[in-house]
């Protein structure tokens, strides 16, 4: 494809609308509605047509910037060895969802950094091989459900088909609208 080529389906991608279908949006706003007498959610229902919206438009590239960088799935099969520990996209590569990749690697480095302290704190070697496999279990505990959830929310947004459409869609409110759980969530996602 060439720089004119990729700059149209860049702004086309902006400006895409993608219709849901009327019986996903009915469902929606009974959903809405029965909630709205439940919770005080900050989700504002608006069933308006989409309005016209001028979309930033990429007018120019730089001479060989373009790249190409996979959207996958990668989990290592040892975090550890002796003297040797792996972190962030070296452990374990998600899908591009909320920043959870670098929420990963920064609890990954909390993790490590706290293995280390402990190791060194009890006389042993920095690189303590107990101490790296503390670390290794503490961060698959917390990094292999995070991965499950990033691939199985890249399939559910990755669809059009409507029953997958509106389970997504009354989930999220659902989820949205039961702030405990809602907390609890976020506050895993940030570990």
């Amino acid at each position: 494809m060439d720089a004119d080529e990729f700059l149209h389906s860049i702004n086309s991608a902006f400006a895409a609308y993608y219709p849901q279908s009327g019986l996903v949006n009915m469902c929606n706003s009974t959903v809405r509605s029965l909630l709205a007498g439940y919770t005080s959610s900050s989700y504002v229902a608006d069933d308006r047509p989409p309005r016209s919206v001028s979309c930033p438009q990429v007018v120019c590239l730089d001479e060989g910037s373009r790249g190409c960088f996979p959207l996958s799935l990668c989990h290592a099969k040892d975090y550890i060895d002796q003297r040797v520990a792996l972190v962030g996209d070296a452990a374990h590569r998600v899908h591009p969802l909320a920043g959870q990749g670098v929420n990963l690697g920064y609890g990954d480095a909390r993790e490590l950094t706290s293995a280390m302290v402990e190791a060194v704190t009890e006389g042993q070697d920095v690189g303590s091989l107990r101490h790296l496999e503390d670390y290794e279990s503490r961060r698959l505990w917390h990094v292999l459900p995070i991965m499950g959830a990033i691939h199985t929310l890249k399939h559910l947004y990755g669809t059009s088909f409507a029953p997958v459409e509106l389970l997504r869609s009354i989930g999220l409110q659902i989820t949205d609208a039961a702030h405990p759980l809602k907390a609890e969530i976020m506050t895993r996602a940030m570990q």
